[in-house]
C-alpha cells in the first residue's frame, strides 16, 4: 500500500486515478480555452477591424453601418 494521498488508495489504483486525473485536469484546461473565445478578429487594417464568432442576435441590436 502507498501512503499518497488517502491512506485506503492502492498502489496498482494509484496510476490509474493518477492517469484519470490528469487527462480530466488537462482536457478541462484545453476545452476552456476553446470555449472561451468570445470574440476573434477575421482582418485588421490601419482603420477597420473585421470581427469573427459574434452572436447575430447582438448584430441586430447595433445601428446600421453606412460607408
Amino acid at each position: 500500500m502507498m501512503v499518497v494521498g488517502p491512506a485506503w488508495i492502492k498502489s496498482d489504483w494509484f496510476l490509474l486515478i493518477f492517469l484519470i486525473g490528469s487527462i480530466m485536469i488537462l482536457s478541462g484546461t484545453i476545452g476552456g480555452i476553446v470555449g472561451s473565445q468570445v470574440v476573434s478578429t477575421k482582418s485588421i487594417d490601419k482603420q477597420y477591424v473585421w470581427l469573427a464568432k459574434v452572436n447575430p442576435e447582438y448584430l441586430e441590436m447595433l445601428p446600421a453601418w453606412l460607408d
